[in-house]
């Protein structure tokens, strides 16, 4: 008798689905069985990171072949085999308040430079944070991880009643009570222009951009961008967060990004015209998001172990497969 496949499909929520996964991984199979939208299985992705169950993620993605499916899963399977093999994202997670503005998350104690994170308008670095922690857990440097609730760019800092001046003083508090005389800052998407804003305040030696605005657009008529603009203005800031570096600090500022993502090349061009800074494209790739591809062959690691180091940014030439720096046209 031959047997005919059984097709149908179930409706769970990602949660349920989590803890499903887990069963699967544990029994040797796990292909999602019945699961038909891939929204949910990511947010199930999602869910498994935000437990830091990082070994039940690996295994169900290489095990279902998920990650050679939807691009969703290939990111994120790319961006989980970077992190260091002993990471312990439940560790990171029972440190982290996932609902905090300002997170300290404290590094060894011979760490002498602070790495300051400003996330994006999604409050993550286009991964959640479980998911990244690990490559700047590796430095052994202390982590601010600093999110942006407003959607104001941090330009009044965590819109406390201190504003910009406030969340200045506080890291600068921390750095006094660690011993630290130097920051790294890394702004990703939205939190590159707050990286760039901040950057001559917080004595950074090397700020790091994951694409995003090196300007607000003066012409941009989007509500959302002109409501920015409004409260860039009110605090007295540049619409170009390029301005303020007059190059008497030595500081290296890196930019990232998709060379077919339109805004992001814009953002990149601008950053090298004003002599602030260089550029590094990934080569074919239209994604707003860089991290997973520039942590997968290890460049990301590499320049900021550097930044740690207080050297200038590895040589991208060394990935002429993947990547190029931005030479501007006249």
């Amino acid at each position: 008798m031959e047997l005919q496949p059984w097709h149908y499909s179930i409706n769970i929520s990602p949660g349920h689905l989590a803890l499903l996964m887990e069963l699967w991984v544990r029994a040797g199979f796990t292909f999602p069985h019945g699961v038909t939208s891939y929204a949910v299985i990511r947010l199930a992705l999602e869910d498994l990171i935000s437990r830091g169950d990082l070994r039940t993620l690996r295994e169900f993605l290489s095990r279902s072949g998920l990650e050679n499916h939807e691009k969703i899963f290939n990111k994120i399977a790319r961006m989980a085999a970077a992190l260091p093999s002993n990471y312990d994202a439940a560790a990171f997670i029972a440190l982290h308040d996932s609902d905090a503005a300002f997170d300290y998350i404290p590094g060894l104690d011979f760490a002498d430079v602070l790495i300051v994170v400003f996330t994006g308008n999604a409050l993550r670095m286009g991964f959640p944070l479980p998911l990244v922690h690990g490559l700047f857990q590796a430095t052994g440097c202390p982590v601010i991880y600093l999110k942006d609730k407003s959607r104001s760019v941090f330009c009044n800092g965590l819109s406390d009643a201190g504003g910009r001046a406030a969340l200045i003083s506080r890291i600068q508090k921390k750095m006094d009570q660690e011993g630290i005389q130097r920051s790294i800052l890394i702004g990703a998407s939205s939190g590159t222009y707050a990286a760039l804003q901040y950057a001559s305040a917080l004595a950074a030696s090397h700020v790091m951009c994951l694409a995003g605005p090196t300007r607000i657009d003066p012409a941009d008529t989007r509500p959302l961008i002109e409501g920015l603009r409004a409260k860039i203005a009110a605090v007295g800031l540049p619409l170009d967060a390029c301005e303020g570096f007059d190059g008497k600090e030595p500081y290296n500022i890196r930019y990232y990004y998709g060379e077919e993502n339109p805004r992001d090349t814009n953002y990149a061009r601008h950053l090298v015209r004003s002599g602030v800074g260089e550029a590094v494209a990934v080569r074919g790739l239209d994604n707003h998001v860089v991290l997973d591809f520039i942590s997968e062959i290890g460049f990301f690691q590499a320049d900021l172990a550097a930044a740690v180091a207080g050297r200038d940014f590895t040589d991208p030439a060394c990935h002429p497969e993947l990547l190029k720096p931005f030479q501007p046209t006249s």
